[in-house]
């Protein structure tokens, strides 16, 4: 007559508790090796955290206690990393690539650079009507005929100037150039802007935005894509009106 299920429950355990007993050493080793292990990671990371706290000079975030109007150019000075209690007001800025990437001589078709080795912006643009889009560029890159001097308290009026670096950070008061359809010689903006207590001013020439007619965006992607992995990218943008 065979054993019966408690029987045999009892017998598995008794041998499996006797299997456990002489791998005891085994079992104490998979216990105590994650153990051992985020011990010594959060050791680690104690040391690390002292360390960066003990080297870490204390910044001082008192910032200015200039009081700047809504509507001015500027903002509060305060340390990097520490919060601003106001974020400066700061009209839009767009990227451009320098002067010295652009392929003087060999350049696509339509291209001009000045006597001095100046290269206009060049945005490709295409789009379903070709009248229509030489229309819509030209009021996104308006004409000022004569110099402007924008005071700091007037950022709407520096706002209706099309603003271009070549460093790709639009963080800063400093800009270096305003794109144009056409720039007439010795064209510049003066504009004021205010840096906690002090004010400064900033100087800039013009930069003629020169548009380049591309029959499908599929040539603009690829002129983009040529640039990108050449290293080499002369061209400001790409824009495509479907309709």
């Amino acid at each position: 007559m065979g054993s019966s299920s408690l029987q045999q429950t009892n017998a598995l355990f008794r041998k499996n508790l006797v299997i456990q007993r002489r791998a005891c050493k085994t079992n104490c080793c998979l216990i105590l090796f994650p153990l051992i292990l985020c011990a010594g990671i959060g050791g680690l990371q104690i040391a690390i955290n002292r360390a960066v706290k003990r080297d870490t000079t204390p910044l001082n975030c008192n910032c200015s206690n200039a009081v700047v109007p809504a509507n001015t150019t500027g903002g509060p000075a305060c340390p990097e990393g520490c919060p601003q209690p106001r974020a400066p007001k700061w009209p839009p800025v767009v990227h451009i690539p320098p002067s010295a990437t652009s392929r003087f001589g060999r350049g696509p078709p339509g291209a001009s650079c000045g006597a001095q080795g100046s290269c206009a912006a060049t945005f490709l643009v295409t789009g379903a009507n070709q009248s229509f889009v030489g229309s819509a560029m030209g009021n996104m890159i308006p004409v000022h005929d004569a110099s402007v001097n924008v005071s700091a308290d007037d950022i709407s009026a520096l706002a209706d100037f099309v603003l271009a670096d070549y460093s790709g950070y639009s963080g800063s008061p400093l800009v270096d150039t305003f794109l144009q359809n056409k720039c007439t010689p010795n064209l510049t903006l003066s504009y004021s802007f205010v840096d906690g207590n002090e004010t400064g001013t900033q100087d800039v020439d013009c930069t003629e935005g020169l548009m380049l007619w591309r029959d499908s965006s599929w040539l603009i992607s690829d002129d983009l894509y040529s640039g990108y992995t050449n290293r080499s990218n002369e061209f400001a943008a790409g824009e495509n009106f479907p309709s």
